[in-house]
């Protein structure tokens, strides 16, 4: 299954002045879409920091998407962190000179243009409703900050991150989690196809264990759940 990473790059996020609203958002859409989520890391809007993490990241994911740092002001650095991560540099692409040029009726200023300036090599995919199109270097997908922005950009390149979504199951039991690790580890291991979660809850102040069950394969699942239901005292989550 093709997995992915994301990197949440902005000042804003790691001072507290801005709450993040796009990795929520990546980490429900590619559930959705069946890739594997395998990895979520927030950097500063440095470009050193930002090369540091591509690097990192080059080779291992089969999609790694951005977010923040692409606008015109001087703490928009993503792309050149990226390009640096990579090994390249940056080259100004006329049709984006051109796309400015349309949108705004007039020549594009200078700090525009440095919306202009992409890594050398780097593919531009247009879909949906977006007006500027979405930049993608190798397994790097370059999406916007701006949470809506941002959602119509990742919508408009959706189909690169369609996998095979998995199944789900959830039991709940009123036993410790110590009580039951052994147990838990047993299933585990007679379904290594199957994720298994357990997640303690103290809801109003009652105690209950949470157990979730996921998996691409529905024989499985469904063999673990009935395995789980006759070695715990639980009972399946509706």
């Amino acid at each position: 299954m093709p997995t992915a990473a994301a990197i949440i790059i902005g000042n804003e996020i790691l001072s507290g002045r801005f709450p993040d609203g796009n990795g929520p958002y990546i980490v429900k859409r590619l559930r959705e879409l069946g890739t594997d989520l395998e990895r979520m890391s927030v950097v500063p809007d440095k470009v050193q920091a930002i090369a540091d993490e591509v690097a990192w990241c080059r080779g291992r994911y089969d999609h790694v998407l951005t977010t923040g740092g692409i606008g015109p002001t001087h703490d928009d650095v993503t792309l050149e962190g990226i390009a640096r991560g990579l090994g390249t540099t940056l080259e100004r692409r006329p049709e984006l000179v051109e796309v400015l040029r349309r949108r705004r009726g007039r020549e594009p200023s200078g700090a525009a243009l440095r919306m202009t300036q992409i890594p050398r090599g780097a593919r531009l995919l247009w879909g949906g409703e977006i007006s500027f199109p979405v930049v993608v270097c190798q397994e790097f997908i370059v999406l916007p900050g701006v949470p809506r922005i941002f959602r119509l950009k990742f919508e408009a390149v959706s189909h690169l991150l369609v996998g095979r979504p998995r199944s789900a199951l959830a039991l709940r039991s009123r036993q410790r989690e110590t009580d039951v690790a052994d147990r838990l580890g047993r299933a585990a291991r007679e379904f290594p196809q199957v994720s298994i979660g357990s997640y303690p809850r103290w809801d109003a102040g009652d105690y209950s264990l949470l157990i979730t069950l996921e998996s691409r394969e529905a024989q499985p699942l469904q063999a673990c759940r009935d395995l789980l239901l006759t070695l715990l005292d639980c009972d399946e989550v509706p």
